[in-house]
């Protein structure tokens, strides 16, 4: 760690005194003169230097600097900094420990049930406070253990109490009704698989089908006699087909990591320090709370912003995978994009237009309950 100090030398020739100090090759910087008093910052190592080779001359150090100020600083007010840090000290303790624990529930049998399992797992009467992920694992870990007994947890963390609200789980034997159902098209598409468990299939792999198009049927006929009704059940496969428009700007901005990385501190929603980078993004950590007041620790990242221009090329890739990114918001784990194409793209005012052909395999079947038939009385 670098050592600057502040030094002051009386002197009645001013010049002659600097022109000795830089033919020594001694760097000095922030030269200030008051009457005969000549002060400037160097190096700890460049006093010891000056006092040595310039004994006509008295140095003296007038202060540290950087750093080393803060630490003389600290030094001299060592009780008052030793108290701080007793206090902040304190403050965390005080403001992560539970000093109570209360379920809500109307039923006895229900709140012991919750508080020994509460406990079980280190949530009680000064216990130390747990993050959001832990106290989740301890909600479901409850509700796996009694799944006849809870329905629903939730643990609310007020000031330095747990809040535990809690839902009765009512198991009522309901019976369900036989229903008559088909599996329907959703839309217009080209099967490509069949998977399902009940119904008499109506279409083929590779046939084209259109919205509304009965897949599987709830009927099973044998010689067009309807001999049984089901619910049919399964899922239906089939390859979808998008036209999408894109506009991409040509022209953009490109952020950067500078490198240059900050510190500070956020009470209530404000501030401590004044932030020294011009434009950055934000971190932030809660370090504790107490009595409703949160005390972040924040990470300011400096960033940087370059005009940059798309080649069509990469405007085209751009435009693809902004379409793709869409596509796949809505598709689950079983479905996926079969293949994309550009149509046609043109440019107008630093701007392309894209118009995409998506081909999607997705779930292109539903459930349709209908009324069954009534048997003709012969």
């Amino acid at each position: 760690m670098k050592h600057n100090v502040l030094l002051s030398v009386k002197t009645n020739n001013k010049n002659k005194l600097l022109l000795k100090i830089f033919e020594m090759g001694i760097n000095i910087k922030k030269i200030n003169y008051i009457n005969d008093i000549v002060e400037f910052e160097t190096s700890i190592e460049n006093f010891y230097k000056l006092q040595k080779n310039l004994k006509s001359y008295k140095f003296k150090i007038k202060n540290n600097l950087g750093m080393f100020l803060i630490l003389s600083k600290i030094k001299n007010n060592k009780i008052f900094f030793i108290n701080i840090i007793l206090f902040i000290i304190l403050l965390y303790i005080f403001s992560n420990t539970i000093i109570s624990v209360k379920v809500v529930h109307s039923k006895k049998y229900i709140r012991d049930i919750v508080n020994n399992s509460l406990e079980e797992y280190g949530i009680k009467r000064l216990s130390w406070k747990k993050n959001y992920n832990k106290l989740n694992k301890i909600k479901n870990k409850i509700l796996k253990k009694y799944p006849k007994n809870l329905e629903w947890i939730e643990i609310e963390q007020v000031g330095m109490s747990y809040i535990v609200r809690v839902e009765e789980r009512i198991i009522t034997d309901i019976k369900e009704e036989k229903k008559a159902c088909h599996l329907v098209a959703k839309k217009d598409s080209l099967i490509t698989s069949m998977n399902y468990t009940k119904g008499q299939e109506l279409f083929n792999v590779g046939d084209y089908v259109k919205e509304g198009d009965i897949l599987v049927s709830g009927e099973i006929k044998f010689n067009e006699e309807v001999k049984d009704t089901v619910c049919a059940k399964g899922e239906v496969m089939g390859e979808v087909w998008y036209e999408s428009n894109v506009k991409i700007p040509l022209k953009y901005k490109e952020k950067r990591y500078t490198g240059k990385k900050r510190y500070n501190l956020i009470f209530n929603k404000t501030k401590v320090f004044k932030s020294r980078l011009d434009k950055y993004e934000s971190k932030k950590k809660k370090i504790f709370s107490l009595f409703g007041n949160d005390i972040y620790l924040v990470s300011e990242l400096e960033v940087d912003y370059k005009n940059k221009k798309y080649t069509e090329n990469e405007a085209i890739k751009r435009a693809l995978l902004l379409t793709k990114e869409k596509i796949e918001m809505k598709l689950n784990d079983k479905e996926r994009i079969i293949n994309q194409k550009v149509l046609k793209n043109s440019i107008n005012d630093s701007t392309m237009y894209v118009e995409i052909f998506s081909s999607v395999e997705e779930v292109i079947s539903k459930q349709v309950e209908f009324v069954e038939r009534k048997k003709e009385v012969e």
